[in-house]
């Protein structure tokens, strides 16, 4: 009976012991497979880690420039990916037909936060004419992902021309200039006839007076420069420079026996030498033919030259738009000089 008993209880304690250590054997070994086992990661994390998306754009260039202008061209970067672009490279070509390998190459390198856009601007001064295409691309660090390569450049087309040649200006009428206006200058040259030095510095002297005169030449060495003013003293019996100036504008002084005849245009004057120092025929005028101006003051004689002196200083009201006049002098008051309380008229003029 005892033995009996003995042996229950030690059935029982040994199922006791079997579970138990069953119940010990799976606890372990659930531990080990939930040491051993990692949670995976998310998988749209994973897949978005150092990935961009860049998108090259160029908004603004022009079509057609000329030669050593200025080709200007604005691009739009932007970075539509979900991470940052870190020092990724935009590289600009300049490439042409005849020179597909490239004439300009530029770098720049930039960085593009998620959703950011720049506007980078590129510019280039082409010295021949041709057709031309500017591209621009990315280039990524290797650890960079990029989603959307094909939207990584863009490329554009543009025309190098030579600059045609203006056409030249239509020829321009020169400004005439009339006796009147003779006041506006404000220097003078002059140039006096090596044979009438003595007889016409008396004019000389009413003109230095008057006007802000350089220093005068004779006829043999007058070299006008363009653009100035000259008064060219004497007739040309006197003074060689002035028959080219009267042939201009049709003058003609000629002595013919014991008189001068005067000739403007197809009005003929005579003046007797016999009337020499009493009273003389003057002519005014311009000549504005050439790159420079002449004054011209002529005199059948020196005394004629003196009158045409003073009348273009006292009577230039009387010479409002007139480019030629003849004048005639006497000596009203005998002083056998020409003098301001002389007479004199206007007889002709153009």
């Amino acid at each position: 009976m005892n033995t009996e008993k003995n042996f229950s209880v030690f059935m029982l304690l040994f199922l006791l012991l079997s579970f138990n250590s069953q119940v010990l054997s799976v606890s372990s070994l659930n531990k080990k497979f939930f040491s051993e086992t990692k949670v995976p990661l998310n998988p749209t994390y994973l897949n978005n880690v150092n990935q961009v998306d860049i998108f090259v754009k160029i908004l603004n260039a022009p079509e057609k420039i000329f030669v050593n202008e200025v080709f200007e061209a604005v691009v739009e970067v932007s970075n539509w990916g979900l991470n940052i672009a870190s020092g990724f490279v935009l590289n600009f070509y300049i490439t042409s037909y005849t020179e597909p390998y490239g004439i300009r190459e530029e770098r720049r390198v930039l960085t593009l936060y998620p959703n950011e856009t720049q506007l980078v601007y590129f510019d280039w001064v082409p010295e021949e004419e041709g057709h031309y295409e500017l591209t621009v691309s990315v280039s990524l660090p290797p650890h960079v992902k990029e989603i959307n390569p094909i939207d990584n450049f863009d490329d554009f087309s543009f025309r190098v021309e030579t600059l045609p040649s203006s056409p030249p200006p239509p020829p321009t009428k020169p400004v005439e200039k009339h006796l009147s206006e003779v006041s506006e200058i404000r220097e003078f040259g002059f140039v006096f006839g090596e044979k009438g030095t003595i007889y016409d510095s008396e004019t000389i002297k009413v003109l230095m007076d008057n006007f802000k005169l350089e220093t005068g030449c004779l006829d043999r060495n007058f070299a006008p420069h363009p653009g100035k003013d000259y008064f060219v003293i004497g007739g040309p019996l006197r003074n060689r420079c002035t028959s080219s100036f009267n042939q201009h504008l049709n003058i003609l002084f000629e002595k013919i026996g014991n008189e001068i005849v005067l000739q403007v245009g197809s009005v003929i004057f005579h003046y007797s030498l016999n009337l020499f120092g009493k009273e003389d025929y003057s002519v005014l005028a311009v000549d504005d033919t050439g790159n420079f101006t002449s004054w011209l003051l002529e005199g059948c004689t020196r005394y004629g030259t003196a009158a045409a002196a003073l009348y273009l200083i006292n009577y230039k009201y009387s010479l409002q738009g007139l480019k030629t006049v003849v004048i005639h002098w006497l000596d009203s008051d005998g002083s056998g000089n020409v003098t301001s309380n002389d007479t004199f008229q206007l007889i002709f003029y153009s």
